[in-house]
């Protein structure tokens, strides 16, 4: 923001909306943050370890809340989630949850 500042010689303008949007976000991440430090998400997370078709769960379960609210928002409630799973390839799941919240219905 800064290069392309200087290099427009202007400074952006942001209205009130887009500051609403940011703070929203902001509070989210701080939610899902408490969450993790609290250890309710490690405590899901084992919950899910102990069942079948964890890649597949974690996929639809993307998918569904994509649905529901933003992309970005799924994947900031469910990525932390899979990254505190025992598991390898967490990097696919990861990729696949991605494409489950960009999925057109």
């Amino acid at each position: 923001m800064l290069a392309t500042s200087l290099y427009l010689k202007k400074i952006p303008y942001y209205s009130s909306d887009e500051f609403q949007v940011l703070f929203i976000l902001l509070i989210l991440f701080i939610t899902v943050n408490g969450l993790e430090k609290s250890g309710i998400i490690s405590g899901i997370s084992a919950k899910l370890e102990e069942g079948r078709f964890i890649p597949l769960k974690l996929t639809a379960a993307t998918f569904f809340l994509s649905t529901l609210i933003t992309n970005d928002v799924a994947l900031i409630v469910i990525v932390p989630l899979t990254m505190k799973l025992k598991i390898s390839r967490k990097n696919i799941i990861v990729i696949l949850e991605a494409l489950a919240a960009n999925a057109i219905l």
